[in-house]
């Protein structure tokens, strides 16, 4: 292991419960923007409510029971 793998751990067991927790957050927060800018910028003509579910399906469309209900909804808000 390495320096900053030893700094980086011994910080993150420094912190406490909801340090951590707030930690994630964040991260997930900053991983879900990052997504929507690339996306929005790749297609600028994307709605909000397309946007949102094109996060949906590159985060959590691993799983195709997830497709499915993401494209079900989808097409049910489209109405």
């Amino acid at each position: 292991m390495s320096h900053v793998d030893d700094k980086y751990r011994e910080r993150i067991g420094a912190m406490s419960a909801s340090e951590r927790v707030r930690r994630a957050e964040e991260m997930f927060c900053w991983s879900r923007d990052f997504l929507a800018r690339t996306l929005a910028e790749a297609s600028p003509g994307i709605s909000e409510a397309d946007l949102k579910w094109e996060i949906a399906l590159r985060q959590y469309g691993s799983s195709s029971a997830f497709q499915a209900l993401v494209n079900e909804c989808r097409s049910r808000a489209s109405r």
